[in-house]
């Protein structure tokens, strides 16, 4: 059975391990306190952002940035790419979704969507913009408006505008047939155009109205 030794003198070896060990604190020691002046020094600078947000090493020192190991790695600065990406358009067809590199940053940027414009033959025209989270139809835009101000009014444009095409969609919709077919009813998107339409039943609806207007104040 081996018996501890009682021998308090550290061997030869054991004293070169903790010399070496020693001097990695220094170094390491030292590492820190050159980085730490050249943060320092490189916050004092011109140019510099106030207000916690350091700028890179490789920008301020002439070597380049010095990694934890202590070894200097050559600066290889590149200038900053901005690419704007409308989130709406990634499920169309001839959209490419970019490749992000390691250390992208993404700004997501918000923004209200369009409101919907209804105009023509309804009580009160204007835009309207679009319930969150809700789905907005033909005759809810319409509904939003106080209705149609003709009785006869039937026939509805709706023009819809899509990104980097010049000619805008046109859907042609009933009001009669939209009240009774759900497919009719269209759902609309953000920045559509409800424009309800004269027709020759308007029109004729209109001239009789003048004319009876006419008749009851030559009668009063």
């Amino acid at each position: 059975m081996a018996t501890p030794s009682t021998d308090n003198t550290l061997s030869e070896t054991a004293a070169e391990q903790i010399a070496s060990l020693m001097d990695q604190v220094r170094s390491k020691d030292t590492l820190v306190m050159q980085l730490t002046e050249r943060l320092e020094q490189a916050a004092e600078q011109p140019g510099s952002t106030a207000g916690g947000r350091m700028p890179a090493i490789a920008e301020n020192t002439a070597d380049g940035v010095i990694s934890a190991s202590g070894e200097s790695v050559a600066a290889t600065p590149t200038a900053a790419k901005s690419i704007k990406v409308d989130l709406a358009s990634l499920g169309e067809q001839k959209v490419s979704i970019p490749t992000l590199a390691d250390g992208t940053v993404i700004w997501v940027e918000k923004q209200d969507p369009l409101p919907v414009k209804v105009d023509g033959l309804v009580r009160h025209p204007g835009h309207y913009p679009i319930p969150v989270g809700e789905n907005l139809t033909v005759l809810d835009a319409i509904s939003l408006a106080q209705g149609m101000s003709s009785q006869v009014a039937d026939k509805i444009f709706v023009i819809r505008r899509r990104p980097g095409v010049a000619e805008p969609q046109l859907f042609q919709v009933s009001y009669s047939r939209a009240k009774r077919v759900g497919s009719e009813n269209i759902l609309l998107q953000p920045g559509d155009i409800v424009a309800v339409e004269q027709t020759p039943a308007t029109v004729v609806l209109d001239v009789l109205k003048m004319a009876t207007f006419g008749i009851q104040g030559r009668l009063f």
